[in-house]
């Protein structure tokens, strides 16, 4: 009998552990990611696929700003949008809008963010950045 003791003690030890990685993979709730005002974007919601043509991005005077004093042209700005890879930990959901940190290198080998909002069907660049560099931007 003693073998059947520690059997089951190895099969409850064995289902805690799945759990556990479960519950640390996946997040409790479904969430991962942050940002925002703390309701960060769930995984399934993460695989965002839905680009608009580059023609119809909407830039706030923020993404301007910061475009500007980070030397980042509109053109790399489509191409990371375009081609950039969805960041889930960046992304958030703000206001009940989505907001997706897009990732990519450019010709330097600089990684650049972007975050997209999607407003409806719209997607407005709120912000570009250039994660490899440090700058000295007053945009507000």
């Amino acid at each position: 009998m003693p073998n059947s003791k520690y059997k089951k003690l190895l099969q409850v030890i064995v289902l805690l552990l799945a759990v556990a990685f479960a519950v640390y993979r996946f997040g409790f709730g479904g969430h991962r990611g942050g940002g925002g005002n703390g309701d960060g974007v769930g995984e399934n919601d993460c695989n965002w696929t839905e680009r608009v043509p580059v023609e119809e991005l909407v830039f706030v005077s923020h993404a301007r700003c910061r475009m500007a004093c980070r030397d980042i042209d509109a053109q790399l700005v489509e191409q990371v949008y375009l081609h950039g890879e969805v960041n889930c930990k960046k992304s958030s959901i703000k206001d009940g809008k989505h907001r997706y940190a897009l990732e990519k290198a450019d010709n330097q080998g600089d990684r650049i963010r972007i975050i997209v909002e999607d407003d409806d069907g719209k997607h407005v660049i709120v912000t570009v950045i250039r994660l490899d560099r440090d700058d000295k931007c007053t945009c507000s």
